[in-house]
């Protein structure tokens, strides 16, 4: 066994511990009993609460309040064109980087470059339209209750974390998917804003994210008349919203999850609810809607576990909370602080500008960087890794998936590097100058990817 041999092993076995430690579901389907949390009053009949083996304890002491730190938003770079050649486009398809030589790592570096400024430009410009209205900020502050659930991204492409807790947690998601677009939320806030009591403060973000979701641009101004059809939702909730809007719903009866059903054609707007019935079949259903241009709304309405929930926000790029939801989440994990800024959503939401900074330090032959003073350029590189162990968690092929061309050529790039390391780098003083060189193996040992025919 070679020097650098040895030192691989370990951060394979590292990363192969971590890929297994995190479900794609966060079920809790137990053997054990079938006590659940109680179920407040205003929670509508879900069906079964998967089980848990013990009993939680009503006494349970609220975790601390963490504030996340909000990141300074790094400035819009433009990314001159990228040439990639039919040898990297055909490795992407089959992750085999056994016909790619070196001259195709820099290529590849442009090209996550330029992948990474292609999502974050426009997905700010859509979330500064909707946080912000003629000029000025718009009140950002949000509460949920307890009886709700959290609203993540399945990873760091798939769309736009609209609404995040003090503390982090999801509250609700965006995302462009094929031709459609999509909105999800951890409560069912579409109701609180068909009325008039509840966190009306949230009306006018609520409706410009509407406004996008239904034009595409939430400065628009709304159809005159709304189609929609539903799944397991209160028609009525959306009638009400929409007639605040100043615009008019129309209901179209059309079973959603019927897998042979074609009135989803004539609606503009499919909104799914707790009620919608589960079926094998449930994501690629909702993957055609989206293929078809159509705008689709998810609205939990608890902190119970929903599959079929599960299934629909696959196919919106988005993933739901596990079991119980957000019953003990604390007030952090639950509220946007009325002092939060239209500045602070978007840099809580902006996934690519740091991993942006990070693929610039990679290409840097002349890289003078002090890790031991600030190590936030590994931050990306492990976020990075986290989704693609989500993915070996499900035992999901990453070049087998749309939507993460991004990860697909870091991975290609990781690949190439990896079996020329001759030095990690070297500990203070001495780090400095190696800066390089333990950037480019922190990172090539950390995107790895083995559920694929060919692994390098």
């Amino acid at each position: 066994m070679n020097k650098k041999t040895f030192f691989l092993l370990p951060a394979t076995i590292l990363l192969l511990a971590g890929c297994g430690g995190s479900g794609g579901s966060g079920n809790a389907n137990t053997a054990g009993g079938t006590t659940t949390p109680p179920v407040t009053e205003n929670v509508p009949p879900t069906g079964n609460v998967p089980p848990i083996d013990v009993e939680p304890s009503h006494e349970v002491t609220p975790p601390p309040v963490v504030e996340v730190p909000v990141p300074v938003l790094p400035p819009i770079v433009p990314v001159p064109p990228v040439v990639v050649g039919n040898s990297i486009l055909a490795a992407m398809k089959s992750g085999d980087v056994t016909g790619l030589d070196g001259s195709a790592k820099l290529t590849l570096l442009q090209q996550a470059l330029k992948i990474a400024s292609d999502i974050r430009g426009p997905q700010n410009v859509v979330l500064s339209k909707i946080y912000r209205a003629n000029g000025q900020d718009l009140d950002q502050s949000l509460t949920f209750p307890n009886n709700s659930i959290s609203i993540s991204l399945q990873n760091s492409t798939s769309g736009m974390s609209f609404l995040t807790a003090d503390n982090g947690n999801g509250m609700a998601a965006l995302s462009q998917v094929s031709n459609g677009r999509t909105m999800g939320y951890g409560a069912d806030v579409l109701s609180w804003m068909a009325g008039t009591t509840n966190q009306q403060q949230h009306l006018p973000v609520f409706t410009r994210a509407f406004t996008w979701l239904m034009t595409g641009d939430a400065n628009a101004t709304l159809p005159a008349n709304i189609k929609f059809s539903q799944a397991g939702y209160n028609a009525n909730n959306v009638k009400n919203f929409v007639a605040r809007t100043g615009s008019l719903a129309q209901e179209l009866p059309c079973d959603l999850t019927d897998t042979s059903n074609t009135c989803w054609q004539n609606a503009d707007l499919l909104v799914f609810g707790g009620g919608t019935k589960d079926n094998a079949n449930l994501t690629a259903q909702v993957q055609k809607y989206l293929a078809g241009g159509k705008s689709i709304i998810y609205m939990a309405p608890s902190w119970v576990e929903s599959t079929a929930g599960r299934k629909v926000l696959s196919a919106m790029g988005m993933e739901l909370g596990g079991y119980p939801g957000n019953y003990f989440q604390s007030a952090a994990g639950l509220t946007i602080g009325a002092s939060r800024t239209a500045a602070d959503n978007l840099a809580r939401a902006d996934k690519m500008g740091a991993l942006i900074g990070t693929i610039q330090k990679l290409m840097d032959d002349n890289l003078d960087w002090d890790f031991k003073a600030d190590a936030s350029p590994t931050d990306p590189i492990t976020q990075i890794r986290n989704e693609l162990g989500g993915l070996h968690s499900r035992g999901l092929n990453l070049f087998n998936q749309n939507a993460m061309d991004l990860h697909k050529t870091l991975v290609l790039w990781a690949d190439l590097w990896r079996p020329s390391i001759d030095t990690y780098g070297k500990m203070p003083p001495e780090q400095r100058s190696t800066a390089k060189n333990f950037l480019k193996a922190y990172a090539s040992d950390s995107w790895v990817v083995f559920n694929r025919e060919k692994t390098t």
